[in-house]
């Protein structure tokens, strides 16, 4: 696990390395970390443990067929991240960089005074947006997709 201050510095060290917030699509809209990329990795569901979205795995490899790539995982406070970069690491991604405390420890105070984090449509979207996901898991598990 890495810091936020070192995956800042990491991220600015190589601008190709992404930042993939796996946490929901909602969560994501509402508020996210600037230059990141979204795919939810799990069925938010409230009976019980949350399982794998059934095109997580389906997605990463498409948006990162170098499995040595440098990745960023992250989510709301660490625990989905955890398991997804488990999940990433048994497919055989071997460069991942798990954020410690996920997007809350990004946005935490600290003596640095991290910048608040803006409403989502205030920033630069990135190149993949939760706009774009939903779209790509109907494709991906072979559902029908409106086209415009």
């Amino acid at each position: 696990m890495q810091s936020p201050e070192e995956v800042q510095k990491m991220m600015q060290a190589n601008p190709d390395m992404i930042y993939w917030d796996v946490r929901s699509d909602d969560e994501y809209a509402k508020a996210r970390i600037p230059d990141s990329a979204n795919c939810a990795a799990f069925v938010i569901d409230e009976e019980g443990p949350m399982p794998m979205q059934s095109t997580f795995m389906t997605l990463m490899k498409m948006q990162n067929p170098d499995k040595s790539a440098p990745i960023v995982v992250g989510c709301a406070s660490g625990k989905r991240s955890s398991v997804a970069c488990a999940w990433l690491e048994a497919e055989g991604f071997d460069n991942i960089v798990e954020l410690e405390s996920g997007f809350n420890g990004w946005y935490a105070p600290t003596p640095e005074a991290r910048p608040c984090p803006q409403p989502a449509a205030a920033r630069r979207p990135p190149v993949l947006t939760a706009r774009v996901c939903p779209t790509a898991r109907r494709e991906a598990a072979g559902l029908p997709v409106e086209k415009d």
